[in-house]
This record gives structure tokens, sequence and C-alpha cells, in this order.
């Protein structure tokens, strides 16, 4: 039996965001996150409630590995 390699294990995980939307995207520091899908409203713990999108990605990696990318016409 041949052994999944990362690479297909992380395809075959990110392939449930191929088509859908991305709602929103962050970083802070050595982190960025990105909002895929529909929004939904989920409890906070005081309480209150707030709209996330349905899948999130985070990614986060040391400084020296860090790619921003940024929108050519917002000079």
């Amino acid at each position: 039996m041949q052994q999944e390699t990362v690479r297909e294990r992380i395809e075959q995980t990110l392939r449930v965001l191929v088509g859908l939307p991305l709602r929103y995207m962050g970083r802070a520091v050595d982190m960025a996150w990105l909002g895929f899908g529909d929004m939904v409203e989920v409890p906070k713990r005081n309480g209150w409630t707030r709209w996330v999108a349905r899948h999130a990605l985070h990614l986060q990696c040391d400084d020296s590995h860090f790619v921003v990318f940024e929108d050519a016409e917002s000079d």
C-alpha cells in the first residue's frame, strides 16, 4: 500500500475551498487568515454573536519564510 504524500494530503484537505468565495483575509505578525464560503453567525463567549466565514484557513510561519502579497493598484 502506497503512503499518501504531504502534498497529496494538503491538496485533498484544501479541495473543499475550491470555487468558494473569499470573504476576508487578514494578517498579524507571522500569521495570515482567510475566510471562505457562506457567512454564518456563531456565538461568542460573552453571549453576543459574530459573523464569520464557514471555512477558515490560518497560515503561520516564521518571518523569514512569510510572503506578503499586495494589490498592484494600491501604491
